[in-house]
C-alpha cells in the first residue's frame, strides 16, 4: 500500500462534511487489506496527491 499525506481546503459545509466521511471510511477500513474508495473527493484527492508527487519527481 503506498501512503501519502496532503493538505486540501474544503471550500463548504458539504465539502467538510465529505472529507470527515472519507476520513471515517479510510479510518474503519485501515485494517481491511483490499479496500477502494471510488467517488468525487476520492478521484479529487488523488489527483492531487498525483500532480504534487509527479512535480516533486520532475524538480529532483
Amino acid at each position: 500500500m503506498i501512503r501519502r499525506r496532503i493538505k486540501t481546503v474544503a471550500t463548504s459545509n458539504v465539502d467538510d462534511a465529505a472529507f470527515r466521511a472519507l476520513a471515517d471510511v479510510a479510518e474503519i477500513t485501515k485494517r481491511i487489506g483490499d479496500v477502494r474508495i471510488i467517488g468525487g473527493h476520492m478521484a479529487s484527492l488523488l489527483l492531487t496527491a498525483l500532480i504534487r508527487s509527479s512535480s516533486m519527481l520532475a524538480s529532483c
